[in-house]
């Protein structure tokens, strides 16, 4: 059977290719909202933050949850 890699890498790279805002949870209280994801790595991911101006990196043993966060209608 052919690997095509893990579901959590996948999933963020499905993320940083979508290329929209993204909520991510880190260490259960931390909360970043409308971040972007540029770029995933073997343990982290780089994100540009919601001021648009500012990138930082998240390591993924940190990230507790992260989802696409849906525009409303």
């Amino acid at each position: 059977m052919a690997s095509t890699g893990n579901v959590d890498d996948q999933y963020l790279r499905e993320l940083a290719a979508w290329g929209g805002p993204v909520r991510i949870r880190c260490g259960g209280d931390h909360l970043i909202e409308d971040a972007v994801v540029k770029a995933v790595g073997t343990y982290a991911i780089l994100v540009e933050m919601p001021d648009g101006e500012n990138e930082e990196l998240i390591f993924k043993h940190a990230i507790d949850s992260i989802g696409r966060i849906r525009e409303s209608e």
